[in-house]
């Protein structure tokens, strides 16, 4: 592998990038690459931000409601686990 970028940018039409037990497929030279992948890692830090603060807004619902309406405190904690879930799979995609 050559770290030279006007090397790479010359040859390279098409990236596969490994990241998190998952692989991404990119087209287009390793400038394009970097620079999709830089504004896609800005884009998940934004998401990663936003679940979290919906997890605390949940989380200060679930502690207000849980002895008052129970019902409503655990459909809250199912919401919760699946932010829980989206939020580590969206870190994994960021270095």
């Amino acid at each position: 592998m050559s770290h030279a970028r006007d090397f790479l940018d010359a040859i390279v039409t098409k990236i596969i990038h490994l990241q998190g037990k998952k692989l991404t497929y990119w087209t287009g030279n390793f400038s394009q690459f970097d620079k999709n992948k830089k504004e896609q890692d800005k884009i998940n830090l934004h998401e990663i931000d936003k679940c979290e603060k919906e997890l605390k807004k949940l989380q200060e619902f679930v502690d207000k409601n849980a002895a008052s309406n129970p019902a409503s405190a655990s459909s809250k904690k199912k919401v919760m686990a699946k932010l829980e879930d989206n939020l580590t799979a969206i870190r994994e995609l960021v270095v």
